[in-house]
C-alpha cells in the first residue's frame, strides 16, 4: 500500500495570493505572497531594499532589556521569510515565437516544475493516518500562434537616367532613407542651407522622363537635406560669389582747345579724363619743444634790449631821491618799517633786561633774543630781495620796478647771497690792512663804501658767488671815475642818518624806534636805487656822442630811367644811344 503524498508539501505556496511588484531601482519584475506585504525585503535580481508595501501601524515593545551586557546579533525577522520570485520570461506570452508544448495529464501527482521545488518529494508519516489524493490540474497552455507570414517584395528597376547627365548623382539622405516611413512623414523641417555668404544653395535632382520615381519621397522634401560643404566638382551650380565694389576715383575733366568740325561753326573741345590720386594725409604739426622752466622774471628792459628806455640827464638826481615815496613802493616800505620797529623794540627790550640783572632778566632777554634772530631772518629776507631786484632792474635802465612774489625760500636765498658777498669783500681788504696798524684801519673804513659796491657790482656782472671783480666794472670806471664820489656821498648820508636815529632810540627814549625803522627802509631802498644807476653808468656811457651821417648826393635820373614802369611790372629797357654812359 503506497503512502500518500503531503499536501501541505505539493504546492501549498502556490494556494496563497501573490502581489506583482517591480524594482525601483533595476526595473525587474518579481512575485511575493501577500502575507509578506507588511516586511521589507530586497529585490532577487539587485539586492536593492524594499520598503514594505503595506506596513502595519506602529506598536511598542512590551518587554526592553536593561542589562549591560552584549547580546550579540539580533535576528532581522521584519524580512521576507521566503525570497521574491522573479517573473520568468516563460510567464509571459510568448506571441507564437516558441514551439508549442504538450499538455501534462490531468491525474498526473507531480510534474517537472514541482520537482524542481524543493520539499516538494511525498514525506511518509506514520501517525498521519492516509488522506485521499487531491487531483492536480494540469498547467494551462496557451495557444500556438501561427508562423509569421513571409512577405515577398518585387525587384525595383533602376529609373532611366538622361544621358546628358554627366555629374554623379547627390548622394542620398541618410535620415530620410533608411528610416521607416512613418518617420519620414514625420521628421521636423530643416533651415534652408546657406553659403557662407548667406546666400540660399539651390540643388536640383533631374527627373527621368517617364515611368515611376522610386525617389519620390526624397524629392518631395527637399528641405530634409542636411547642409554638406561644396565640393569642387558641384561649383558650377554655385551662383557666383559678390565682389565687393571698389570706390571709383573721382575723375576731373579738363577741356583743351576746340577742333573746327566745319559743320556750321561748331566745335568738338577736347575732353580729358584722368584719375586725380587721392590727397595723402598731412601729418599734424610738431608742437615746439618746451623752453625750460627758470623761475627768474626777465625786466622789461630784458625783454626788449633794443630799445632800452631814454637815460636822464641827471641820472644820481632824478628819479632817485623821491623813489621810496612812489606809489609802487609804498607797500614795500611799510613792510620794511614795520619789520624794523618790530627788531628795534624787541632789541630795546632786552638791554633793559639785562641791565637789570637777574637771572629771571637773563632769561627773559635770551627768549627774546631767539625772537630778534628770527625777525632779522623774515625781515631781512624781504630787505634782501627788494634791494636786488631794484639794483638789477635799475642797473638794465628800467624806470619800474618788477618785485619778486612773496616767497620766503628765495628771499633767504638772496639774503645769503648779499651777506656772503659783503663778507667775501670786505673780509681780504680788512686783512691785508691790518697789517698797517691804525694807518691801515683807518684807509679800510673809508674803502669800505666803495670797496661793498664795487664787489657786489661785479658779482651780480657775472652772476657768481665768489668772483667779486669783473673786468667790465674796471673799465667803465676808467671811463666814468666821477661815479666814486658819488658812491662816497650817498653812502656816508645813508649811514650817518641809520647812526643818528639808533641811538636815539636806543639810548634817549624808545618811542623813537619807529622813527629809526621808517629812516631805514627809506635809506636802503634809496641806496639800492643809487648803485643800480652806477651799474648803468659803467655798462652804458650815455654821454657817448652818435656819428652824423653824411648826406649822398642825389644824382640826376635821366628821363629814360625815371620812366614809370609797365603794368606787368617789366623792366623798361634802355638803348645804348639814350644812355650817356
Amino acid at each position: 500500500m503506497g503512502v500518500a503524498a503531503n499536501p501541505c508539501a505539493t504546492r501549498q505556496w502556490t494556494m496563497d495570493n501573490w502581489l506583482e511588484i517591480s524594482c525601483p531601482f533595476c526595473r525587474a519584475p518579481f512575485k511575493i505572497k501577500e502575507a509578506y506585504a507588511h516586511l521589507r525585503g530586497r529585490c532577487p535580481s539587485c539586492g536593492f531594499r524594499i520598503e514594505p508595501i503595506k506596513p502595519k501601524p506602529y506598536e511598542e515593545q512590551k518587554y526592553v532589556s536593561t542589562s549591560d551586557e552584549p547580546v550579540g546579533l539580533i535576528p532581522i525577522d521584519e524580512e521576507w521569510p521566503e525570497p521574491a520570485t522573479l517573473i520568468a520570461w516563460d510567464d509571459r506570452p510568448m506571441y507564437g515565437l516558441a514551439p508549442p508544448q504538450s499538455a501534462a495529464p490531468q491525474g498526473a501527482a507531480s510534474s517537472s516544475q514541482e520537482a524542481d521545488i524543493p520539499g516538494s518529494a511525498p514525506i511518509p508519516f506514520a501517525d498521519e493516518p492516509a488522506q485521499p489524493a487531491r487531483p492536480s490540474a494540469a498547467t494551462p497552455q496557451k495557444p500556438v500562434a501561427p508562423p509569421p507570414k513571409i512577405v515577398r517584395a518585387e525587384a525595383v528597376k533602376e529609373p532611366e537616367r538622361p544621358a546628358a547627365a554627366s555629374k554623379p548623382p547627390i548622394a542620398p539622405d541618410p535620415i530620410t532613407a533608411f528610416a521607416p516611413p512613418d518617420a519620414r512623414d514625420k521628421a521636423p523641417p530643416a533651415l534652408p542651407a546657406v553659403d557662407i555668404l548667406g546666400e540660399p544653395i539651390v540643388t536640383s535632382v533631374p527627373k527621368p522622363q517617364s515611368g515611376p520615381d522610386p525617389l519620390a519621397r526624397t524629392q518631395e522634401m527637399p528641405d530634409l537635406k542636411p547642409v554638406m560643404p561644396p565640393r569642387a566638382d558641384l561649383a558650377d551650380d554655385l551662383p557666383p560669389l559678390p565682389q565687393p565694389k571698389q570706390a571709383e576715383p573721382d575723375l576731373y575733366r579738363f577741356a583743351g582747345g576746340g577742333i573746327d568740325t566745319g559743320q556750321g561753326g561748331a566745335v568738338r573741345r577736347n575732353e580729358i579724363d584722368f584719375e586725380v590720386p587721392p590727397t595723402p594725409p598731412v601729418p599734424p604739426p610738431e608742437p615746439p619743444p618746451l623752453e625750460p622752466h627758470s623761475p627768474y622774471q626777465l625786466s622789461d628792459a630784458e625783454l626788449d634790449p633794443e630799445k632800452p628806455p631814454p637815460v636822464p640827464l641827471l641820472m644820481f638826481w632824478t628819479g632817485v631821491w623821491n623813489f621810496a615815496f612812489r606809489p609802487a613802493n609804498l607797500l614795500r616800505l611799510f613792510w620794511l618799517t614795520l619789520g624794523f620797529s618790530v627788531i628795534g623794540f624787541q632789541v630795546v627790550l632786552m638791554l633793559v633786561l639785562y641791565e637789570m640783572g637777574g637771572i629771571l632778566g637773563e632769561v627773559i632777554g635770551f627768549l627774546i633774543g631767539v625772537g630778534v634772530v628770527f625777525m632779522v631772518v623774515l625781515a631781512g629776507s624781504y630787505a634782501a630781495s627788494s634791494f636786488l631786484q631794484i639794483l638789477q632792474d635799475t642797473a638794465n635802465g628800467a624806470d619800474e620796478i618788477q618785485y619778486p612774489d612773496g616767497d620766503w625760500r628765495m628771499g633767504a636765498i638772496n639774503l645769503a647771497r648779499l651777506a656772503w658777498l659783503t663778507f667775501l669783500g670786505l673780509v681780504g681788504p680788512f686783512l691785508i690792512l691790518s697789517l698797517l696798524g691804525c694807518l691801515g684801519y683807518g684807509l679800510f673804513i673809508l674803502l669800505t663804501p666803495a670797496l661793498f659796491a664795487f664787489c657786489l657790482l661785479s658779482a651780480l656782472s657775472r652772476d657768481s658767488w665768489f668772483i667779486i671783480f669783473d673786468p667790465q666794472v674796471l673799465e667803465g670806471l676808467k671811463r666814468r671815475p666821477d661815479v666814486i664820489p658819488i658812491v662816497y656821498v650817498f653812502s656816508l648820508v645813508f649811514l650817518v642818518a641809520c647812526l643818528i636815529t639808533t641811538f636815539v632810540a636806543m639810548r634817549v627814549t624808545a618811542w623813537f624806534v619807529p622813527v629809526m625803522a621808517f629812516t631805514m627802509a627809506v635809506c636802503w631802498l634809496t641806496f639800492g636805487r643809487v648803485l643800480g644807476r652806477v651799474g648803468y653808468a659803467l655798462t652804458e656811457d650815455p654821454r657817448r656822442k652818435r656819428k652824423k651821417k653824411r648826406k649822398k648826393k642825389r644824382k640826376a635820373r635821366s628821363a629814360v630811367s625815371a620812366a614809370e614802369p609797365e603794368e606787368d611790372g617789366d623792366v623798361p629797357e634802355v638803348s645804348p644811344e639814350d644812355n650817356p654812359a
